[in-house]
Order: C-alpha cells, then structure tokens, then sequence
C-alpha cells in the first residue's frame, strides 16, 4: 500500500496556502493509523490542503491516486469520509451542480473551454476519481450503512460508467426496512439516469414508494419522479413535505425539500405549458 509515496517531489508542490507540500506522505499514512480519531483529523487536514472552497489544483491530482488506494486498505476506517471527500474532488460541490441541473458531461466541456492550471486540474481529478468507480461498485456491498450510501452517490455522478453501474444500483431498489439506504438509492439511480439521459427509467418500480409511510422513501421518490416529468402525485408528496416542521432528511442527499417542491412546480409548469 501507498507504494511511492516517498518518491514523488512533494517540495515542489504548494497546497492552497503556498505552501511546500512536505508534510502530505506523512499525512497520508496517518490515514491507516489505528486511531480512528487521528484517521478523521488527518483527512481533514489533507483535504484542506487540496481543496479550498471546491478548489483544486496540481497538489489535488497528486494526492487522488492515494485516497482511491486507501478505499481497499482494511485499517482505514473512515472510508465514507474519503467517498464524499472525491466526491467533492470530481465535481466541486454537488449542490451548484443539483441546483442548475447540470449535467456532469456539460460540466466537463465548460471545464475543458476554460484557460488556467485549476480549469486543467479540475478535469483531471474528475478522471483520476473515475478510476476508483470498481471501489464504488465493490463498497455498494460493505457492511457499514454510510459507507454503500456515499458508494452509491458517488456512482451517480459519473454518467459514463452507467452501462455497469447502473443495473447494480436499480438491483437495490428493494425495500430491507432501511429507510435511508433505500431513499439513497432511489435518489442515486435518479440522477444516474439524468445524467446519462437514460431512456428507460424504472418509474414503475419507484411509484410504489410514494404512498410510503416513512417521509425519507416518499420524499426521495417524487424526486425521482419530477425528473422524469412532473406529476401531480410527486407533487403533492413534495408539497406537503416542503411545510412539514417534522420532516427531516439530513441522513440524506438533497435534503432541501422546499428547493424540490419549487423545482416540481416549474417542472409541471413547463409540461402544462
């Protein structure tokens, strides 16, 4: 594991603080210490040196290949911590991107149109993280409920890899009695779909779940639907949960419900128009 770590030049490398990325070996092997509080404190000070505000550059696409490596070592135990900390080193931060709707294939061309060393950084760690889509897949059958909930995410924001991951997504789609891993996936195959425009969603499996008792499964299920055109049932499930002082869905993505319920009324607006 982590081998050549010593053998890059760190000293040439600056961190978003210009500073000399000399300590980066250290804390990377930090990261498969036996303290789980050192692991988190070390991961968060790595990704603060690589990431500032969404920000990549040339250290960021240095440093991927080690996160990626570290998803199979047994002695890391914060791996849905490093899943969303790639995430976020794909694609920025995924809520302007959910906000917009923007396809992630639009977001690489706008990338690729833009002149500087961060544009040039940002796409290369958006396919550096790519190669660790195997993990993704593999992680969807871990044993600990936050870790296949942010494999499952992550699968979602890589478009070009749905002929594979998809179908093991939509396989999930089974109600085991876990509330939010169910609504995570229902969400995850979502917006995989969007994002490779699929032409043939599973809406008749997902229908069923708007009529759900527990707020998560129904909420994520007129999400689901609205971005296969809007339909007054979703609707009124997003209505209603949009006022609700109860409901509360921050175990999961997109949990600005009030943003969806506006987004399904534009949706059904354009359909009606």
């Amino acid at each position: 594991m982590l081998d050549g770590l010593d053998d890059l030049p760190w000293s040439e490398f600056q961190d978003h603080y210009a500073r000399p990325a000399t300590q980066m070996p250290q804390l990377i092997r930090t990261l498969v210490t036996d303290d789980v509080e050192n692991q988190r404190h070390a991961l968060e000070d790595v990704f603060d040196r690589i990431c500032h505000q969404a920000s990549v550059n040339p250290l960021t696409v240095v440093v991927i290949p080690f996160l990626v490596e570290l998803l199979s070592d047994g002695r890391v135990q914060i791996k849905a911590e490093i899943l969303s900390c790639l995430r976020t080193l794909a694609i920025g931060l995924d809520s302007d991107h959910l906000y917009r709707m923007t396809r992630v294939n639009d977001h690489l061309e706008e990338l690729s149109g833009q002149s500087g060393t961060r544009a040039a950084a940002a796409l290369v760690c958006y396919w550096r993280v790519r190669k660790a889509v195997p993990d993704f897949l593999r992680l969807l059958d871990h044993d600990q409920l936050n870790v296949r909930v942010e494999a499952a995410y992550n699968l979602s924001w890589f478009p070009i890899d749905a002929g594979e991951s998809l179908p093991q997504l939509r396989n999930r789609l089974v109600d085991k009695g876990c509330a939010t891993e169910l609504a995570n996936c229902i969400l995850s195959v979502g917006l995989l779909e969007y994002q490779a425009m699929s032409s043939d969603p599973v809406s008749g499996i997902v229908h069923p779940f708007l009529t759900d008792e527990r707020d998560a499964v129904r909420y994520a299920s007129a999400i689901y639907i609205n971005w296969h055109g809007a339909n007054d049932a979703a609707r009124q499930v997003l209505q209603v949960l949009s006022v609700s002082e109860d409901a509360e869905f921050s175990e999961i993505p997109f949990h600005d419900y009030a943003f969806w319920f506006q987004y399904a009324e534009n949706r059904l607006a354009m359909r009606q128009a």
